[in-house]
């Protein structure tokens, strides 16, 4: 059965036997990438915890119109909100990224302004970067079925982060240093997460040039556990998603 993640609107307080508008956007997924028609049926998610299953009912002016027929009860979501923090990327890494982090269940990416970051973010050409990068998480939401949708958010500093670490319930960073991967603990399983009553996993990546001593001192003296994904190095690109996936299939056992 086909799925969709709901955006753009606010669909919340909806209940079995309402009626419900996606916005042009969802509307078009539907019809035009789906090929979908009216008596069809599929599951629709809020995006906030509302999960139902659904029926095209009526078409108009490209807009769809659904009755939700009851609940969905298949959960696809993780138990633990996972946020990536990731070291601006050169390239179109970021898209690589955020798609990847949407499939593997994160909640947010937020890009991190590091001192080995080649890539200056230029305010005229932010937004339009920003409203790109939400359209590929968006788009990997509908691929991957989930029922929440990934928020890309403006990007912060490392001491940005450090204030803010309090919030989440660990903060993990994966750190080379001199002695290869291997120099911190194995990251924490689900069963470490769940005894702890961990609900909010931080996972901050460094860009190319790798994070900085400074840097690392800073992000441990706010909380920041540094974490192992084996002995090899890994590209930027592939460190978030590695240790997302960890998790995420840890999570899920």
């Amino acid at each position: 059965m086909q799925h969709l993640l709901l955006s753009g609107e606010n669909h919340t307080g909806k209940t079995a036997g309402d009626i419900m508008y996606p916005d042009k956007a969802c509307s078009d997924h539907l019809l035009r990438s789906l090929r979908m028609r009216i008596g069809d049926e599929l599951t629709v998610s809020d995006g906030i915890g509302g999960n139902f299953t659904a029926r095209i009912t009526a078409v108009s002016d490209g807009r769809v119109e659904l009755l939700l027929t009851g609940e969905d009860i298949v959960q696809r979501e993780l138990p633990a909100d996972l946020h990536l923090f990731q070291g601006v990327p050169k390239g179109d890494k970021m898209d690589r990224i955020i798609r990847q982090a949407t499939e593997l269940g994160a909640v947010s990416v937020t890009p991190l302004l590091m001192n080995r970051c080649v890539v200056k973010l230029k305010a005229e050409r932010t937004a339009k970067k920003f409203a790109r990068w939400q359209q590929i998480a968006d788009e990997a939401a509908h691929q991957s079925k989930r029922q929440r949708r990934l928020v890309v958010h403006e990007p912060i500093t490392v001491g940005t982060l450090c204030e803010r670490a309090g919030i989440y319930d660990r903060l993990l960073l994966p750190y080379e240093a001199s002695a290869g991967m291997a120099c911190g603990e194995p990251a924490e399983t689900a069963s470490d997460l769940s005894e702890k009553r961990i609900r909010s996993v931080g996972i901050v990546i460094g860009p190319e040039g790798g994070i900085t001593s400074t840097e690392v001192a800073m992000l441990t003296a706010a909380g920041a556990r540094i974490c192992s994904l084996g002995s090899r190095i890994l590209r930027t690109e592939t460190a978030g998603p590695a240790l997302l996936a960890r998790l995420m299939l840890s999570l899920e056992e």
